[in-house]
């Protein structure tokens, strides 16, 4: 990291307000803890003083020689500290038992559903998803974000009456011994928040070297990758990145503990100043007949344990700030904005009828970049017509089709269905008027039935995901499949889980969107793992699954465009060409061009079709 980082300070207030967050998700979520947490504190509190009473009660006994007195006394202490220890452990265990499942109920659902929901915008560049990293990273485990933080303020108010209690003894016998105390605990806070700061601000490194660390590992247990890495033997490659990783996440937590080993070195020299300092003034006013030696015993036990609890103190409060801001990673993600409407709006056009879709003056710009992707585009698609786009790579073809569908909103212009402006409706009734395959095929490790209707088994039309799959060319494959269409896909959740081929995936994928019945029809790129054959027979089923609805279909295999009513050629953002396949050849242009170079390959394909 050659550029020197700032470090990130919380807002003034953001610890409170943090507090206030995390101990009402608790409490909403068990009400019970509203009364087991005062308890609680007050049992952490009084056990330590019991614990630091016992001896000077003996040494008192003993002086006054009254073995019943100080058996009596014992017992009864020793039966509240009983007491009060397993109250302390068992609501102990309950805390946290209920800080984890409030984490996990609350917060990671709620931080999961966020992600899932959010605009496409939020998530797709670098930028968001190193600062979706970092929030997801405050949610994975028990001693980060918002559990920390619940368990930590709980300590601090702990730590807080405990040294108040113990203060108010101490500051009665010397006050130098409190000024001690004081700067100890004043120059503990001070390196804490330092190193705490410190580390935050450079956390961003170890991120990313999770973050790659991360994908290493996934690439490396990934089936199609593990063909490459054997045939071209990359495995030393591989040994190479994961110790350049580990070096570096070796260097980063050096770099990070050097301020807190300052923080130990200042602990250690207060802590001899207090020793030597409290020692000399008891010792004195015990030789002076001034306090009695259990007195004295006592006092020196208190102040041992003043100590400990201003160390803990510092400790919890370094601690509550440090979740405190990895609590703010997780509220940036939560808090991001949101460019469509998830309730209310306009009511959607009626989803059994073909619809118009109309770009009105459209500019699309990626943030950060210098040039739009789009550029003022204008058309219509009519109800029912079936529109092809081509052009080259980064042409601006799938960004058309991710602002149409709602995954971003465009710069300037207006997208309309229906006459209906697509930013003033529900996003997600919206979604119900598309069915969409995009470009990059992934499937879920879920069931064939579950990817292909995206719905729970009892809820699944097996009638209607039948004919889905045999009208995507895939039913024959399903039924040699001893669990059918309950088969998974992946060995990721179940063991007899299958690896379907590309073009099998790209026919599964199809059939979800035939399931759908979506009028507005989206196909980008469906047949691009196919052979020509199953091309063909995919191209004339697309045809028939298109009647009575509005299309687009995206391809850089310009013969498979030739059925549609129109085609637009994309080349710079902006439609260079358009018209009916016979048209364009007619025109000569750009679409002609490439149509030439591509046509053997067609050629090729349509002689292997007729032959078979």
């Amino acid at each position: 990291m050659g550029k020197k980082q700032n470090m990130q300070k919380e807002k003034p207030g953001s610890t409170f307000k943090n507090v206030r967050m995390v101990l009402g998700a608790l409490f909403k979520c068990y009400p019970q803890t509203r009364w087991q947490v005062p308890v609680y504190i007050i049992s952490k509190v009084g056990v330590p003083f019991l614990d630091s009473l016992i001896p000077a009660v003996m040494i008192q006994a003993i002086m006054n020689g009254s073995v019943s007195g100080f058996v009596w006394s014992v017992v009864g202490i020793l039966t509240l500290n009983s007491a009060l220890s397993l109250l302390q452990n068992t609501l102990t265990m309950e805390l946290m038992n209920r800080g984890v499942y409030t984490r996990l109920r609350y917060f990671f659902d709620r931080f999961l559903l966020k992600n899932l929901e959010t605009d496409y915008a939020n998530v797709e560049p670098q930028k968001q998803q190193k600062m979706i990293q970092k929030g997801c990273m405050s949610l994975s485990s028990n001693w980060v974000g918002p559990e920390q933080l619940t368990r930590t303020c709980v300590e601090f108010v702990i730590q807080l009456l405990g040294l108040i209690t113990y203060f108010s003894v101490i500051i009665s016998l010397d006050v130098r011994i409190m000024v001690v105390l004081v700067l100890m605990f004043v120059s503990g806070v001070a390196i804490r928040n330092f190193a705490r700061n410190y580390s935050h601000a450079h956390r961003e490194e170890n991120t990313e070297v999770y973050r790659k660390r991360d994908y290493i590992k996934r690439s490396s247990l990934d089936l199609k990758a593990g063909k490459d890495v054997r045939i071209y033997q990359v495995q030393d490659w591989f040994h190479q990145v994961f110790e350049q990783l580990r070096n570096q996440a070796k260097a980063y937590q050096v770099k990070v503990e050097i301020p807190w080993f300052f923080s130990s070195v200042s602990d250690q020299f207060w802590m001899s100043v207090r020793d030597i300092l409290a020692y000399s003034v008891l010792i004195g006013m015990v030789l002076a007949g001034e306090m009695e030696v259990a007195t004295c015993t006592l006092l020196i036990g208190m102040i041992g344990n003043a100590c400990n609890w201003m160390w803990n103190l510092s400790d919890n409060y370094s601690a509550m700030k440090k979740a405190s801001l990895e609590v703010d990673d997780m509220q940036k993600v939560m808090e991001m904005p949101e460019h469509f409407l998830r309730e209310g709006g306009e009511p959607i056009p009626d989803g059994k009828l073909a619809l118009k879709i109309e770009f009105k003056d459209v500019c699309f710009r990626y943030e950060g970049a210098e040039e739009d992707t789009l550029s003022h585009l204008s058309f219509v698609i009519q109800p029912g017509e079936k529109l092809a786009l081509v052009g080259n790579n980064g042409a601006g073809k799938t960004t058309l089709v991710k602002i149409l569908c709602g995954l971003y909103r465009p710069t300037s212009g207006q997208i309309l269905v229906d006459d209906r402006d697509i930013s003033r409706m529900n996003l997600k009734e919206y979604y119900t008027l598309l069915s969409v395959l995009f470009q990059d095929v992934n499937p879920m490790a879920f069931t064939i039935a579950t990817n292909v209707t995206g719905l729970t088994k009892e809820k699944v039309d097996y009638e209607r995901l039948q004919v889905s799959l045999q009208r995507a060319g895939l039913w024959d494959k399903v039924q040699q499949l001893e669990q059918g269409v309950d088969t998974y896909i992946t060995q990721t959740i179940d063991e007899s889980g299958i690896q379907l081929s590309g073009g099998e995936t790209q026919k599964m994928l199809l059939a979800r969107a035939i399931y759908k019945d979506a009028p507005i029809l989206v196909l980008d790129e469906p047949t691009s793992a196919l052979d020509p054959i199953a091309e063909s027979a995919i191209y004339e089923e697309y045809n028939q699954m298109t009647n009575e609805k509005t299309s687009l279909f995206i391809s850089h295999r310009l013969a498979s465009t030739k059925f549609c009513d129109r085609i637009f050629f994309l080349e710079g953002g902006s439609i260079v060409e358009q018209g009916s396949h016979e048209e364009l050849m007619k025109l000569g242009g750009r679409y002609k061009e490439i149509f030439d170079i591509q046509s053997h390959y067609y050629q090729e394909g349509e002689v292997v079709a007729n032959e078979a």
